[in-house]
């Protein structure tokens, strides 16, 4: 009943925040078309649901897990929105910073709102890697950067077929400057949203890859996708909607996996982090 009830409140107060941030920061964007209020409510239900799910099985409290979750929302939103500027989309640009912000804002208090209201998680295992010297980090992070361009490419050979004439009429960077951008940026972006959740999800390593695709997918990809826009038409929208959903929950699977330890009870603050390793426990 208060993981419905946080989801009913947080709900509403983002529909709500949208409404008050829209109308004072972006005035002069392009108008969606009539009639998407139900798709944008569905959207926002969406994503308050997701992040209601990420919360309870949180082992963070407080302003923590606040923090915790808007690194998450809102760092998926900016990866987006970048790339959403680097391909030349007819966003006008000066209303970019405007933009920014009130994802910001909106992001924010959302957070803020849904962090308090959630259960708290029933578990304290997490699944932080037990290794953790920089050469580790660094193969993890190579990897995960790799696998994030190879699925980011087959996804997009396999939707080009239904977005080609959308794109056609644009002038889009080269592929080696997208591949670019994806390896140096977005792939990192990912790869560091991907450690924050395996080092805050509690669970076996099968759920909180499971969890992190789903945030991956859902928050990145299905809910701003879902929510008619001015920018897609509906045809290119719902293409880019099932390919960014099933590429995003691929990554976020395989890359948890790959971040991810056997679960282990969370350290105190005042225990020595050299003490870790040392402290293994099965799953309960």
């Amino acid at each position: 009943m208060r993981a419905l009830l946080a989801w009913f409140v947080a709900w509403i107060v983002l529909v709500a925040m949208q409404m008050v941030t829209g109308g004072l920061l972006l005035q002069g964007m392009p108008a969606a078309k009539a009639g998407g209020f139900g798709m944008f409510a569905l959207s926002d239900a969406l994503q308050v649901l997701v992040l209601v799910v990420l919360a309870r099985v949180m082992v963070l409290s407080g302003w923590r897990r606040a923090m915790a979750l808007f690194a998450v929302a809102w760092g998926l939103q900016v990866n987006d929105l970048i790339e959403a500027v680097y391909f030349r989309l007819p966003i006008p640009r000066s209303l970019l910073p405007a933009l920014f912000l009130d994802t910001f804002i909106v992001t924010l208090v959302l957070c803020l709102v849904v962090a308090p209201m959630a259960p708290a998680a029933k578990s304290q295992l997490t699944c932080w890697p037990a290794d953790r010297s920089p050469g580790s980090w660094i193969r993890r992070v190579i990897v995960a950067d790799l696998l994030y361009l190879a699925l980011y490419l087959s996804a997009g050979v396999l939707v080009w077929p239904f977005v080609r004439e959308f794109y056609s009429a644009l002038t889009i960077p080269p592929l080696p400057a997208v591949i670019a951008m994806q390896i140096l940026f977005r792939g990192l972006v990912m790869s560091g949203l991907v450690a924050v959740l395996v080092g805050t999800l509690s669970g076996s390593r099968i759920r909180v890859a499971l969890y992190t695709g789903l945030a991956l997918s859902v928050l990145g990809g299905v809910a701003p996708l879902l929510a008619p826009n001015a920018f897609f038409p509906d045809s290119v929208r719902w293409a880019h909607m099932v390919e960014t959903g099933t590429s995003n929950f691929l990554y976020g699977v395989l890359a948890a996996l790959l971040f991810a330890s056997p679960p282990r009870p969370v350290l105190p603050a005042a225990e020595s982090i050299e003490n870790a390793p040392s402290r293994q426990s099965s799953p309960s």
